[in-house]
């Protein structure tokens, strides 16, 4: 959850081991709308260095971005803070991951979703 424009993430890629070679990562944008960036990884040691152009989405609400194949190998993505427009809106968004190989998701929930018990919402049963 966004909160707002303030709210961001830097510049990372979903390679966990856990998800396999080349995973697929479908990110779902619900409310406000929101850059979603991407830029090349720089080039290993050794390797030369690729001539790519930066990406830029704006995503709305309802839109869909699926990375899959070398995707997370070779790119990063980021959700830049916000100004003006939509930026005292919130943005909801949802991942689809699939875990590939059971070892490496033991601190997987702890990550994505904190300590402590699970959130309820109200008394409704």
């Amino acid at each position: 959850y966004y909160a707002s424009g303030s709210d961001s993430i830097s510049f990372h890629s979903d390679d966990e081991r856990f998800l396999g070679p080349d995973p697929a990562i479908a990110s779902f944008t619900l409310g406000a709308k929101r850059d979603f960036l991407m830029k090349h990884k720089p080039p290993k040691e050794g390797e030369p260095k690729l001539e790519t152009k930066d990406i830029k989405l704006p995503l709305a609400s309802g839109d869909m971005v699926l990375m899959r194949g070398p995707t997370q190998s070779n790119w990063l993505h980021s959700i830049p803070k916000r100004k003006g427009g939509e930026a005292d809106k919130g943005r909801i968004n949802i991942t689809l991951r699939r875990a590939m190989i059971p070892a490496g998701t033991e601190n997987y929930y702890r990550y994505n979703v904190g300590e402590g018990g699970v959130y309820k919402w109200d008394d409704f049963k």
